[in-house]
């Protein structure tokens, strides 16, 4: 992905736990820095091949869609814009299952738009967009549940979001916090101390 100009951070061998402190900054394309980070005491320390990698989201290269449930969230898009995601022809990576990140070069709208977290109904996240200090794993590495490697299922060039896109994701996330608060003010539960 570094070659993409997309910067990473490296991951340990089959995880997607956070990189090391301050990776927002510490990601780079540079393969000779990527490469030192894999050495202990002058010794490799994990292969780079073995790595798993983030790729990270920075307002001057690119971002990410993060989809969780690509049923409800195509049908969704499809529903409010009249758009379909599959016409979208941009780097796509299935995580696992039906789950997919869509690669996007920044531009105004989605530096303005930030970052994105779409539920649904019951809460639960439905997909995000990952535009400034968030990643996702990169190709290659090695899910920690599945055992199988995120895989590119759309080789593409990395380009700009449409305008639907960003439009639906900025209404998404204006609902989605009208949502929250409402659920906020309605809950008059008291928590118990302790619970």
């Amino acid at each position: 992905m570094a070659e993409l100009g997309v910067p990473i951070v490296p991951l340990p061998p089959c995880k997607k736990d956070p990189p090391p402190k301050g990776w927002q900054t510490l990601a780079t394309t540079d393969l000779e820095t990527i490469k030192g980070w894999l050495v202990s005491n002058g010794q490799p320390a994990i292969a780079l091949e073995d790595s798993n990698c983030a790729c990270v989201a920075t307002l001057t290269g690119v971002w990410f869609l993060d989809i969780d449930n690509m049923k409800i969230v195509s049908e969704q898009i499809e529903k409010d814009t009249g758009h379909k995601l599959q016409e979208i022809m941009t780097l796509v990576v299935r995580s696992s299952g039906e789950k997919r990140h869509l690669y996007f070069k920044q531009n105004d709208a989605s530096r303005a738009l930030g970052n994105v977290d779409y539920d649904g109904p019951d809460g639960a996240e439905l997909c995000s967009a990952r535009v400034n200090g968030k990643y996702v794993v990169s190709p290659l590495s090695v899910h920690p549940d599945t055992g199988a490697e995120y895989e590119v299922t759309r080789n593409r060039n990395i380009i700009e979001a449409p305008v639907w896109l960003t439009d639906w994701l900025r209404t998404a996330k204006r609902s989605n916090g009208e949502r929250k608060e409402k659920l906020a003010a309605d809950d008059t539960t008291k928590i118990a101390q302790g619970g």
